[in-house]
């Protein structure tokens, strides 16, 4: 992985160039570096000890250019029809980042509300879990 060898180099720079300001600046261009190779990432950095970085990304379910949250059959949002079941309504979600598929419950929990009354405007929730953050809602009718 790229951020793994970005991080080897920052050590080994660590190690070469001894003095804190030239750590910085070495540190600082292998930063921007990070950036531009995960555009969307929000990149944070803790110093451990003298000679440790590490640098911490996590990706935004909110972000809509990277991520997709969308019914499975493909419907709108808003223009799906549930039928109505007396345990709840809850149409299946499909979540891309990237165009790969995230897995529920590893990536993301889905919860739902307002979906055991026929006719109703039902709410699915998608939160981030693990390496995503943010939530996304979409909006379905309960069928009557």
């Amino acid at each position: 992985m790229a951020a793994d060898r970005l991080l080897g180099d920052m050590e080994k720079a660590g190690e070469k160039y001894a003095s804190p300001a030239n750590r910085e600046k070495v540190f600082r261009v292998k930063l921007e570096t990070l950036k531009e190779i995960y555009e969307d990432y929000t990149a944070r950095r803790k110093i451990l000890g003298s000679d440790c970085y590490v640098l911490f990304a996590k990706k935004d379910l909110a972000d809509e250019e990277t991520v997709s949250v969308t019914f499975a059959d493909g419907a709108a949002e808003g223009s799906i029809v549930v039928p109505f079941d007396k345990n709840g309504s809850k149409p299946a979600v499909t979540v891309l980042y990237r165009g790969r598929s995230l897995t529920e419950g590893k990536d993301y929990t889905v919860s739902y509300k307002n979906n055991r009354k026929a006719g109703a405007s039902a709410t699915v929730t998608v939160k981030g879990k693990g390496s995503f953050t943010g939530i996304r809602k979409l909006t379905f009718t309960v069928g009557g």
